[in-house]
């Protein structure tokens, strides 16, 4: 790790040296022959920043987030809303997958890296997906209040969004319409934010 007396980190590239490997916790262990899922791309053309929760399994052994399966799901209703893929930059509150519920020490592990990559990016909007997503944020009320309300962190517009994931977990098939609405009217608000930033 750098000391505090260095140059920050100013690219996707410095970022991935910088926490590639990681010893911050026990998933370190876990992951060894893989290493921390953290995000690719050229900084210089991603407006949009998108975090979701943790990497799963197959993220992990791709070394790219959102690159599994779960993970093209909430690219691909990204895109549907009206985002461009070439325009996300895609990452997650932890580094590496989660085998439980992650408490306060294992979120703390991995917060610099989310401040690193917005000052890297310096992004239009932030996509919080999901509950622990929209807490790294400040926003600590109950998601079904907040999604799809626009919040400030930084300086920097986020619109907390329920997680693509919580479709599949919804019970009827009515329940499961129910949820993709919100889940899309949320990136929709999303999109419409980040339209009027553009200026």
């Amino acid at each position: 790790m750098r000391s505090i007396f260095e140059q920050p980190i100013s690219s996707i590239e410095e970022l991935r040296k910088e926490w590639a490997p990681c010893t911050k916790c026990v998933f370190s262990s876990l992951w060894k022959n893989t290493g921390p899922c953290l995000p690719l791309g050229n900084s210089t053309n991603k407006e949009v920043l998108v975090v979701g929760q943790w990497p799963g399994e197959k993220d992990m052994q791709n070394g790219v987030p959102f690159s599994g399966p779960q993970g093209r799901v909430c690219t691909k209703m990204l895109c549907d809303a009206g985002f461009d893929a070439g325009k996300l930059l895609l990452t997650n509150v932890l580094l590496c997958a989660c085998p439980m519920i992650p408490n306060k020490e294992i979120l703390t592990n991995c917060a610099k890296q989310i401040d690193d990559t917005i000052d890297i990016t310096r992004p239009k909007i932030i996509v919080a997906l999901g509950k622990y997503a929209a807490t790294r944020f400040g926003i600590r009320k109950s998601m079904s209040l907040v999604h799809g309300k626009l919040a400030i962190y930084r300086n920097h517009k986020v619109v907390p969004c329920i997680h693509p994931a919580a479709i599949a977990r919804a019970g009827s098939p009515t329940d499961k319409a129910d949820t993709e609405r919100k889940v899309m009217n949320d990136l929709t608000t999303a999109l419409r934010i980040y339209e009027g930033n553009r200026d």
